[in-house]
Protein backbone atom coordinates (compact mmCIF):
# COMPACT_ATOMS: atom_id res chain seq x y z
CA UNK A 1 0.00 0.00 0.00
CA UNK A 2 1.40 3.63 -1.28
CA UNK A 3 1.78 6.46 1.38
CA UNK A 4 -1.39 7.84 0.10
CA UNK A 5 -3.53 4.69 1.21
CA UNK A 6 -1.29 4.62 4.03
CA UNK A 7 -3.59 7.73 5.48
CA UNK A 8 -6.89 5.29 5.02
CA UNK A 9 -5.60 2.02 6.16
CA UNK A 10 -6.64 2.68 8.60
CA UNK A 11 -17.45 -24.29 15.51
CA UNK A 12 -17.94 -55.67 14.31
CA UNK A 13 -21.06 -54.40 16.75
CA UNK A 14 -22.59 -51.56 18.91
CA UNK A 15 -19.39 -50.81 20.53
CA UNK A 16 -17.52 -50.17 17.40
CA UNK A 17 -20.49 -48.06 15.86
CA UNK A 18 -19.85 -45.77 19.05
CA UNK A 19 -16.44 -45.40 18.89
CA UNK A 20 -16.67 -44.67 15.02
CA UNK A 21 -19.27 -42.39 15.86
CA UNK A 22 -17.18 -40.39 18.13
CA UNK A 23 -14.62 -40.56 15.65
CA UNK A 24 -16.44 -39.31 13.08
CA UNK A 25 -18.06 -36.20 15.47
CA UNK A 26 -14.17 -35.63 17.28
CA UNK A 27 -13.10 -35.21 12.86
CA UNK A 28 -15.97 -33.17 12.03
CA UNK A 29 -15.41 -30.69 15.29
CA UNK A 30 -11.55 -30.79 14.56
CA UNK A 31 -12.24 -30.11 10.78
CA UNK A 32 -15.21 -27.41 11.74
CA UNK A 33 -12.54 -26.01 13.61
CA UNK A 34 -9.71 -25.69 11.14
CA UNK A 35 -12.67 -25.03 8.38
CA UNK A 36 -13.46 -22.07 10.27
CA UNK A 37 -9.83 -20.19 10.59
CA UNK A 38 -9.00 -21.08 6.96
CA UNK A 39 -12.72 -19.44 5.79
CA UNK A 40 -11.88 -16.45 7.73
CA UNK A 41 -8.44 -15.94 6.36
CA UNK A 42 -9.99 -16.35 2.90
CA UNK A 43 -12.80 -14.26 3.60
CA UNK A 44 -10.64 -11.86 4.79
CA UNK A 45 -9.79 -10.97 0.76
CA UNK A 46 -7.49 -9.16 -0.44
CA UNK A 47 -6.47 -5.35 0.07
CA UNK A 48 -4.80 -2.93 -2.53
CA UNK A 49 -5.97 -1.04 -5.70
CA UNK A 50 -6.79 -3.34 -8.71
CA UNK A 51 -6.67 -2.68 -12.56
CA UNK A 52 -9.75 -0.36 -12.63
CA UNK A 53 -8.93 2.19 -10.03
CA UNK A 54 -10.80 0.87 -7.10
CA UNK A 55 -9.46 0.34 -3.53
CA UNK A 56 -10.12 -3.20 -2.38
CA UNK A 57 -10.60 -4.45 1.34
CA UNK A 58 -11.75 -7.87 2.09
CA UNK A 59 -15.49 -7.90 0.27
CA UNK A 60 -15.61 -4.17 0.47
CA UNK A 61 -14.67 -1.87 -3.24
CA UNK A 62 -14.01 1.87 -3.21
CA UNK A 63 -14.86 3.94 -6.75
CA UNK A 64 -13.69 7.49 -5.29
CA UNK A 65 -14.37 8.49 -8.81
CA UNK A 66 -17.49 8.05 -8.11
CA UNK A 67 -17.56 8.32 -4.07
CA UNK A 68 -19.26 4.57 -4.24
CA UNK A 69 -18.49 1.78 -1.95
CA UNK A 70 -19.52 -2.05 -2.89
CA UNK A 71 -20.39 -4.43 -0.07
CA UNK A 72 -20.15 -7.58 -1.31
CA UNK A 73 -23.58 -7.53 -2.62
CA UNK A 74 -25.14 -3.75 -3.02
CA UNK A 75 -23.23 -0.38 -4.30
CA UNK A 76 -24.39 2.77 -1.85
CA UNK A 77 -23.09 6.35 -2.23
CA UNK A 78 -20.71 7.12 0.25
CA UNK A 79 -22.71 9.97 1.37
CA UNK A 80 -25.88 7.65 2.41
CA UNK A 81 -23.59 6.15 5.09
CA UNK A 82 -23.82 7.84 8.40
CA UNK A 83 -21.96 5.73 10.77
CA UNK A 84 -20.15 2.60 11.15
CA UNK A 85 -18.87 0.16 13.33
CA UNK A 86 -16.89 -2.89 13.85
CA UNK A 87 -15.86 -5.89 16.45
CA UNK A 88 -13.68 -7.92 15.33
CA UNK A 89 -14.79 -9.02 11.49
CA UNK A 90 -17.99 -7.90 11.60
CA UNK A 91 -18.08 -4.79 10.28
CA UNK A 92 -21.79 -2.97 10.41
CA UNK A 93 -22.83 0.04 7.70
CA UNK A 94 -25.40 2.79 9.25
CA UNK A 95 -27.47 3.93 6.68
CA UNK A 96 -29.47 7.76 6.42
CA UNK A 97 -33.02 7.20 7.31
CA UNK A 98 -32.70 3.43 7.88
CA UNK A 99 -32.68 1.81 11.54
CA UNK A 100 -31.21 -1.58 10.86
CA UNK A 101 -27.94 -1.71 9.79
CA UNK A 102 -26.13 -4.08 6.91
CA UNK A 103 -23.83 -6.35 8.78
CA UNK A 104 -20.49 -7.82 6.31
CA UNK A 105 -18.58 -9.98 7.26
CA UNK A 106 -15.08 -9.09 6.38
CA UNK A 107 -12.51 -12.01 8.45
CA UNK A 108 -10.37 -10.07 10.91
CA UNK A 109 -10.39 -7.10 12.45
CA UNK A 110 -7.44 -5.44 10.61
CA UNK A 111 -9.82 -5.41 7.11
CA UNK A 112 -12.75 -3.87 9.60
CA UNK A 113 -10.22 -1.15 10.48
CA UNK A 114 -9.02 -0.54 7.41
CA UNK A 115 -12.28 -0.29 6.39
CA UNK A 116 -13.69 1.98 9.25
CA UNK A 117 -10.36 4.55 8.00
CA UNK A 118 -11.47 5.17 4.58
CA UNK A 119 -14.90 5.47 5.46
CA UNK A 120 -13.67 8.51 8.03
CA UNK A 121 -11.05 9.43 6.05
CA UNK A 122 -13.28 10.17 3.11
CA UNK A 123 -15.97 12.01 5.24
CA UNK A 124 -12.85 14.59 6.38
CA UNK A 125 -12.46 14.76 2.48
CA UNK A 126 -9.09 13.13 2.44
CA UNK A 127 -8.50 12.38 -1.69
CA UNK A 128 -6.80 8.84 -2.74
CA UNK A 129 -4.53 8.50 -6.19
CA UNK A 130 -5.03 5.19 -7.32
CA UNK A 131 -1.76 2.88 -7.90
CA UNK A 132 0.11 2.16 -10.31
CA UNK A 133 2.41 -1.04 -9.65
CA UNK A 134 1.24 -4.33 -8.54
CA UNK A 135 -2.46 -3.68 -9.09
CA UNK A 136 -5.23 -6.59 -8.29
CA UNK A 137 -7.19 -8.05 -11.17
CA UNK A 138 -10.38 -6.57 -11.84
CA UNK A 139 -13.24 -7.45 -10.15
CA UNK A 140 -14.80 -10.86 -12.59
CA UNK A 141 -11.08 -11.96 -12.43
CA UNK A 142 -10.81 -11.29 -9.06
CA UNK A 143 -14.08 -13.00 -7.80
CA UNK A 144 -13.26 -16.38 -10.26
CA UNK A 145 -9.26 -17.27 -9.26
CA UNK A 146 -8.82 -20.04 -7.12
CA UNK A 147 -5.60 -18.78 -4.65
CA UNK A 148 -3.72 -20.96 -2.37
CA UNK A 149 -6.22 -19.82 0.87
CA UNK A 150 -9.44 -20.79 -1.45
CA UNK A 151 -7.91 -24.07 -2.50
CA UNK A 152 -6.72 -25.36 1.55
CA UNK A 153 -10.72 -24.65 2.27
CA UNK A 154 -11.88 -26.72 -0.82
CA UNK A 155 -9.44 -29.35 0.35
CA UNK A 156 -10.29 -29.93 3.52
CA UNK A 157 -13.67 -29.64 2.13
CA UNK A 158 -13.23 -32.41 -0.01
CA UNK A 159 -11.89 -34.84 2.32
CA UNK A 160 -14.63 -34.40 4.82
CA UNK A 161 -17.47 -34.80 2.40
CA UNK A 162 -15.23 -37.79 0.31
CA UNK A 163 -15.23 -39.48 3.68
CA UNK A 164 -19.32 -38.49 4.70
CA UNK A 165 -20.10 -40.17 0.64
CA UNK A 166 -17.55 -43.14 0.90
CA UNK A 167 -19.31 -44.05 4.08
CA UNK A 168 -22.99 -43.67 3.20
CA UNK A 169 -22.26 -44.93 -0.35
CA UNK A 170 -20.71 -47.95 -0.19
CA UNK A 171 -19.81 -47.81 -3.83
CA UNK A 172 -18.15 -44.67 -4.03
CA UNK A 173 -14.68 -45.12 -2.99
CA UNK A 174 -13.41 -42.42 -1.09
CA UNK A 175 -10.30 -41.50 -3.95
CA UNK A 176 -13.17 -40.90 -6.09
CA UNK A 177 -15.61 -38.93 -3.94
CA UNK A 178 -13.11 -36.40 -2.47
CA UNK A 179 -11.55 -35.11 -5.95
CA UNK A 180 -15.03 -34.90 -7.14
CA UNK A 181 -16.22 -32.42 -4.37
CA UNK A 182 -13.09 -30.56 -5.22
CA UNK A 183 -13.70 -30.20 -8.43
CA UNK A 184 -17.42 -29.05 -7.57
CA UNK A 185 -16.12 -26.58 -5.56
CA UNK A 186 -13.74 -25.24 -8.04
CA UNK A 187 -15.97 -25.46 -10.95
CA UNK A 188 -19.08 -23.75 -8.95
CA UNK A 189 -16.13 -20.71 -7.90
CA UNK A 190 -15.71 -20.12 -11.82
CA UNK A 191 -19.14 -20.36 -13.34
CA UNK A 192 -21.18 -19.34 -9.78
CA UNK A 193 -23.39 -16.11 -10.62
CA UNK A 194 -21.78 -13.07 -9.22
CA UNK A 195 -23.38 -9.76 -8.38
CA UNK A 196 -20.89 -6.70 -9.78
CA UNK A 197 -20.83 -2.94 -8.32
CA UNK A 198 -22.87 -0.72 -10.39
CA UNK A 199 -21.05 2.40 -10.40
CA UNK A 200 -22.90 5.56 -11.20
CA UNK A 201 -21.99 7.33 -14.33
CA UNK A 202 -19.92 10.52 -13.54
Amino acid sequence: MGSNMARGAVGAGAVGGAVAGTAVLGAANSAGQIGALVGRAVQAGEAGWDEDGNFVCSKFVFNFRTMQVFDGSETHAISDIREYSYQDHVFKLFFKEKINPKVVLVGTEDRSEMIGRIFSDTWNGVTFTPEKNKLLPGFLPRMRRVKIGTAIRYFMRSVFLGAVMAGVFGSMPFLLAAPSVFAASVAYRKFRPITEPSWAQR
